[in-house]
């Protein structure tokens, strides 16, 4: 009696699964060395982590200025908004320098982070930090929550969304001109693109619901909790406005790739 042979699988490749084409080494090896270095950087400097320094700092310090409890709130907010959330990267088994490429890869980190933004959260309320600041917090951990849940189901773009929620932040805080935060947008989707970790379409995602869940966030607890002034309807003008670059940029982006493609098989 003949033994039944062994079939083993091959491995299934991540980016199949993401609607992502693999690339071979060669493929790799092939692109231009300032530009690869040039989307890593992009990458790396507008992380969420990254991109809440500049985003807690303009909105404790450029209304008032600097004083003595600005600076407490400044410390607690990039202890939580940024610190905790690297910290929580760092502690687990995943590498650094791949990071949130992988859906396996993010649970824990992101676990950890929404944890350490309710727990900034509550401490901004305990010293009375600024409501824009405490709101901005709560939507950091709200926002992180909601991408855990998608990243069972599909890879979501956390660069895009960490763009998106304090660029609609600094918009509550500022006006018109808190929208500029949002042309960051513009290197985090190129960067993304030409990396290979997203499709076009889970870059839209991600800056669609940072922006859609920060609004909201911010017009109905602002409102209801702490009796802030806002304006729904420009800012959510506002912020699909801010939606056109990126949008424009990923369509260009994969027509010219798909162009690519089509030359190559020619």
């Amino acid at each position: 009696m003949s033994a039944t042979p062994i079939v083993r699988k091959a491995p299934v490749d991540v980016g199949i699964l993401e609607n992502i084409p693999p690339e071979s080494p060669s493929q790799v090896r092939e692109r231009a060395p300032t530009k690869l270095l040039a989307a890593k950087a992009a990458s790396l400097l507008a992380s969420a982590p990254m991109l809440a320094i500049p985003s807690f700092a303009a909105i404790l310090l450029l209304p008032k200025g600097l004083d003595g409890a600005r600076i407490v709130d400044l410390v607690i907010s990039l202890a939580f908004g940024s610190a905790v959330p690297v910290l929580g990267a760092v502690a687990f088994p995943a590498k650094v320098s791949r990071l949130f490429d992988f859906k396996e890869e993010r649970t824990r980190p992101l676990l950890f982070g929404a944890v350490g933004y309710f727990v900034g959260t509550g401490i901004l309320v305990t010293v009375s930090a600024p409501v824009f600041a405490i709101l901005l917090m709560f939507c950091y951990g709200t926002n992180t929550l909601a991408v855990l849940f998608i990243n069972h189901y599909w890879k979501i773009s956390i660069h895009s969304m960490g763009v998106a929620g304090p660029t609609t932040a600094l918009i509550y805080t500022f006006g018109l001109a808190g929208a500029l935060f949002g042309l960051v947008l513009l290197p985090v989707a190129w960067s993304r693109l030409y990396l290979k970790k997203h499709t076009g379409g889970q870059i839209l995602a991600g800056a669609s619901l940072g922006y859609l869940m920060t609004t909201v966030q911010f017009w109905v607890i602002g409102t209801r909790l702490f009796n802030t002034v806002t304006n729904f309807a420009l800012d959510a003008l506002l912020a699909t406005a801010l939606m056109l670059p990126p949008v424009v940029l990923v369509v260009w982006y994969r027509s010219s790739d798909l162009t690519r493609s089509m030359g190559a098989g020619t």
